[in-house]
């Protein structure tokens, strides 16, 4: 019997985001989206 695991590291925390160039508030909306779903102009405007 043999079994497989696969773990995957999250990409998309703010360390690596920053490593690929993002600003403060381009990582800010890739983790809001991340959390919520979608991003729409009222949360940009409200939350970020």
């Amino acid at each position: 019997m043999t079994f497989m695991v696969a773990l995957y590291k999250d990409m998309f925390n703010e360390a690596e985001l920053t490593k690929l160039g993002l600003n403060s508030r381009q990582v800010k909306a890739v983790i809001y989206v991340k959390e919520k779903g979608k991003i729409t102009n009222w949360a940009i405007g409200g939350s970020l």
